[in-house]
């Protein structure tokens, strides 16, 4: 098992093929950001609040926030649910997306002797996204991609994630994206699902 592991962590290098969201950069800290499965794992609650700022000095910046809560509900020794929640606001440039997420998390007990457990999370996200700069005054008829921005838009999307883990190790998949929408600044492109897998093992 271990070694099957450290194989996948290994591979999973070579499988991955996109540009960084900066607001999963914070896994390590938070990491019920990239799998929703996280929530409810802890054996207590959990409230995190981060804030990161690139480029100091320089107006504009990129800057993101985030706060999360990650809460436990023990049913009984082989049972147990966690509920949480996500708050992030990301500036970058002239774009910013606000984004809420609820989390429900269910656990059950695999082996009891090693303390494994398998966890199941379904999340809804509620964004705002938008642009802080007024295009509807520049009327540059070179530029369509200009022309079509939308200045503030809601949208609603969905996220699945599967774990199992321990105190030693984790093994975990989450899909992203289970609806697809256009973008605010180029309406011939749309959001497409997305997967991720991840491993973890603690050498003691």
């Amino acid at each position: 098992m271990k070694i099957f592991l450290f194989t996948l962590f290994i591979l999973s290098f070579y499988l991955l093929s996109a540009q960084d969201i900066s607001v999963y950069n914070n896994y390590f800290s938070i990491p019920e950001i990239h799998n929703s499965a996280y929530i409810g794992a802890l054996p207590c609650t959990k409230i995190s609040l981060s804030q990161k700022k690139q480029w100091l000095g320089i107006k504009g910046s990129p800057s993101q926030q985030i706060l999360s809560a990650n809460i436990l509900h023990q049913t009984n020794k082989f049972r147990k649910s966690g509920f949480g929640g996500i708050l992030f606001n990301d500036l970058n440039g002239d774009f910013r997306t606000t984004n809420l997420r609820f989390i429900y998390a269910q656990h059950f007990m695999i082996k009891k002797s090693k303390g494994q457990w398998l966890s199941l999370a379904l999340a809804l996200d509620m964004a705002n996204k938008g642009v802080t700069k007024n295009f509807t005054n520049i009327n540059n008829q070179n530029d369509p991609i200009l022309n079509s921005i939308t200045q503030n838009k809601f949208l609603f999307d969905a996220n699945f994630g599967l774990l199992y883990y321990s105190n030693k190790f984790s093994l975990g998949t989450a899909f992203y994206q289970l609806f697809s929408h256009k973008s605010i600044a180029d309406f011939s492109y749309k959001t497409t699902f997305l997967g991720l897998i991840h491993a973890s093992y603690t050498l003691r």
